[in-house]
């Protein structure tokens, strides 16, 4: 393997398997043993159906001060890979070179001791992350004050609440002055303030680390990171810009069509892992009742699309069937962003708007949003059909991405304003 002058990581043609049996994880201990004592390579394929591969054939490399996204469903292999990475796991195969001190942020509080003290933690947790006592000493208020314990500083970490202990974990591992970073959802966790000051303390660092970040938020990633990759049932499927990326994992893996449903007509919940379905609700189709479902997203420039940009309007094209004539028929749509987050919701039945069917039972209706003010990300709307209350159908619609027209946003959804002048502004 040839090193880049530059790289901070270099992964190349890495391999990792795991057993499903106590007889092949014996032979796997054995297969490791002769591997690292005897310098035997590994054996090749698997040995039966008891094993599989977590990661197959994976390669890349990290640059100094780049930030590197990582996505992938549930069970793709991100942790598994960033785990090799932080030299906790050993490949079957491949090479793994890093440059410099590296500080994992996959299991934050793995390593802390329940009976010892928050400060005997600092550094306890220091020491496994490749600090020295005197590194630890001169940055100490500092990583106090960041994880803002304070009185609970000489108290068994035992009695720590769980965001005090993520907030301490956080703060040696963001003060370890590190040249790799991995960062496995540790964004997902805390409160909104922690949040922020953990945004604003990786920003802070950029211009002196790598990262490798891996998340489920598609703005976190979108903003955060310069390149992106793709895993997929333990395999590199893509390399490259970030947008790119994140279309290609939209179009893969959530798009509503037979590559991505079940039989009975809903997505897996192994295709939802932004939005669980545990956040968005239940899902059901009530089959004997509604049938035909069809939705679409329009614009003026496309019949069907999948992008819209920020201040442009979109159409949900919808057609059902119902299959029993009734009246009392509401179509609501809300629609939820990457974090999980409930955005915004429209529902006939609350505007006044009446949904009759024809003679045949056919619903033909259109929602026309006439601006798309959503901050830019990937958004996932779900197409719900109700009869007095009652819901017959609720289900994944399809997703769309909003695309950017500011060069920055906060929040879920950047209003249009007008700026003008007080006429008469008064003195204090």
């Amino acid at each position: 393997m040839t090193e880049k002058e530059n790289a901070v990581l270099e992964v190349k043609g890495l391999y990792k398997r795991f057993a499903k049996t106590i007889p092949a994880r014996r032979r796997q201990l054995a297969r490791q043993f002769r591997r690292a004592v005897v310098g035997k390579p590994d054996d090749g394929d698997l040995a039966g159906g008891d094993e599989f591969w977590a990661l197959d054939d994976v390669s890349f490399t990290l640059d100094r001060g780049e930030a590197l996204g990582l996505i992938g469903v549930n069970g793709a292999g991100k942790s598994t890979l960033l785990s090799i990475i932080a030299r906790q796991l050993l490949p079957d195969r491949g090479v793994v070179r890093t440059r410099g001190r590296i500080a994992g942020m996959i299991n934050l509080t793995a390593g802390f001791e329940d009976s010892l003290t928050g400060k005997e933690n600092i550094y306890l947790k220091g020491a496994l992350l490749g600090r020295t006592r005197r590194e630890l000493r001169e940055s100490f208020d500092d990583i106090v004050g960041f994880a803002e314990i304070g009185e609970f500083l000489e108290a068994p970490v035992g009695t720590y609440s769980s965001g005090m202990r993520m907030r301490l974990a956080f703060s040696v591992a963001i003060h370890a002055a590190p040249d790799l970073l991995l960062i496995d959802e540790v964004l997902s966790v805390g409160d909104f303030g922690f949040r922020q000051r953990c945004l604003a303390r990786l920003n802070e660092l950029r211009s002196e680390a790598s990262f490798v970040f891996v998340s489920h938020s598609f703005q976190d990633v979108i903003r955060f990171c310069s390149r992106l990759i793709v895993l997929d049932k333990a395999r590199l499927v893509f390399e490259g810009d970030t947008r790119e990326g994140v279309n290609f994992y939209v179009e893969r893996f959530h798009r509503s069509d037979a590559r991505s449903k079940k039989t009975d007509g809903s997505l897996s919940e192994a295709a939802l892992p932004i939005a669980p379905l545990s956040v968005m609700g239940e899902m059901t189709h009530r089959k004997d009742l509604i049938e035909m479902v069809r939705f679409e997203w329009e614009t003026d420039n496309r019949k069907t699309a999948t992008r819209v940009r920020q201040g442009e309007p979109v159409t949900a094209a919808i057609t059902f069937r119902v299959k029993t004539y009734c009246e009392g028929i509401a179509v609501g749509l809300p629609i939820w962003n990457s974090d999980g987050l409930l955005v915004t919701s429209v529902n006939s039945d609350i505007s006044g708007d009446v949904v009759t069917p024809g003679k045949d039972g056919l619903v033909g209706i259109t929602v026309t949003f006439e601006s798309i003010d959503l901050n830019p990300g990937v958004h996932f709307p779900i197409l719900s059909i109700g009869r007095n209350c009652e819901i017959l159908y609720r289900q994944l619609a399809e997703p769309f991405e909003v695309t950017a027209k500011y060069p920055m946003t906060w929040g879920v959804y950047t209003p249009r304003v007008t700026w003008g002048k007080n006429s008469s502004p008064q003195s204090g």
